[in-house]
């Protein structure tokens, strides 16, 4: 059993200090957040100033709480203990915030819809299990702790494996900065278990003790969080289509190539070889094919499609019984 269950004056100073630089963090994402020009649209870089000034201002108040006392209970934790305080302002947070910083973190690497919803849904379980943990008597609270810790599983094998690809699919900045953010926010919430069990679950440290372990762990994965994914955000420019969108619009580009070419009775590609200089693509050329990779890929198929399969018949007008001598006779055309 830890020395001390209740907060003394250094908790209360390591929760004022965080409460200060979370409300510091957030005066700044503020003034981004209003200096930028960009529009205000779910694709917008914007959206990354907004979540994550949200994310620390949420956070700087907890820790407000926190510290004034006003969101927290006592608890007994482990059996013939005098009890052990249990700040729930902190598990609000949480159920807050992380679902913020997921989305952060799935808008940049441009997830998929149902896939951002299944991401948030299982964190959401393993913020409540894990406060049900908290809040529940010595004999069940295990049990809710596993359950969310099962959840918590999900969200790493989601990070580490369709945020991953994600990120890798669209390479360059992308990809670097969720090397950082992605596997740092596993690192870190990895963490946060750890001193849950050594707290609120066996009791074998301090209050203090635990709230500078997670004030450490929150100031990281919050506020220099959000530092580093709105680094290179000053200048807007076009999203960067994935790797696989680019192979599919070329492979599209060379197939369509091909219809028309026999359309006209033309192989200029087969008979004229490439030169050097021009098979090398240019910057300005790959910039080119990423904003044609943007576009959509029916457009492609429509202009072959109205060139090669063109309806005669469906338009032909329908003759009348006088008419019909006449065709018969070579005297009338049929008029498309």
């Amino acid at each position: 059993m830890a020395d001390v269950s209740d907060m003394t004056s250094l908790g209360s100073t390591v929760l004022y200090g965080t409460f200060a630089i979370m409300g510091g963090s957030s005066l700044y994402f503020l003034q981004k957040l209003l200096s930028t020009s960009q529009p205000d649209t779910l694709d917008s870089p914007k959206l990354k100033n907004y979540l994550t000034f949200f994310v620390t201002l949420i956070a700087s108040m907890a820790y407000y709480g926190m510290a004034t006392k006003e969101g927290g209970f006592v608890q007994s934790v482990q059996p013939e203990d005098g009890g052990r305080l249990i700040l729930w302002a902190r598990y609000v947070d949480w159920s807050l915030t992380t679902p913020l910083l997921l989305l952060d973190l799935a808008t940049l690497v441009q997830l998929p819809f149902f896939k951002i919803i299944r991401l948030i849904s299982v964190d959401l379980l393993m913020i409540i299990t894990g406060l049900f943990a908290a809040v529940a008597g010595i004999e069940s609270k295990w049990g809710w702790f596993a359950f969310s810790m099962a959840f918590f599983l999900g969200v790493l094998y989601d990070l580490l494996t369709s945020g991953r690809e994600a990120a890798q699919d669209i390479g360059g900045e992308v990809e670097s900065k969720y090397k950082i953010l992605g596997l740092g926010t596993v690192a870190l919430w990895s963490v946060y278990p750890v001193v849950w069990v050594l707290a609120e679950g066996l009791d074998k440290i301090s209050v203090d003790q635990e709230i500078i372990a997670y004030a450490i762990l929150d100031v990281l994965a919050k506020a220099v969080f959000g530092f580093i994914i709105l680094s290179g955000e000053s200048t807007p420019s076009l999203p960067e289509p994935s790797k696989k969108t680019l192979a599919k619009t070329e492979k599209a580009a060379k197939k369509t190539g091909g219809r028309l070419g026999g359309l006209f009775g033309s192989k200029t590609s087969a008979a004229m070889p490439a030169s050097p200089a021009s098979s090398q693509a240019t910057p300005r050329s790959r910039q080119q094919l990423r904003v044609n990779a943007m576009l959509p890929r029916t457009s492609v198929a429509l202009a072959s499609r109205s060139l090669c399969s063109r309806p005669l018949v469906r338009h032909a007008p329908t003759l009348s019984r006088q008419s019909q001598p006449l065709v018969a006779q070579g005297r009338m055309g049929l008029v498309l």
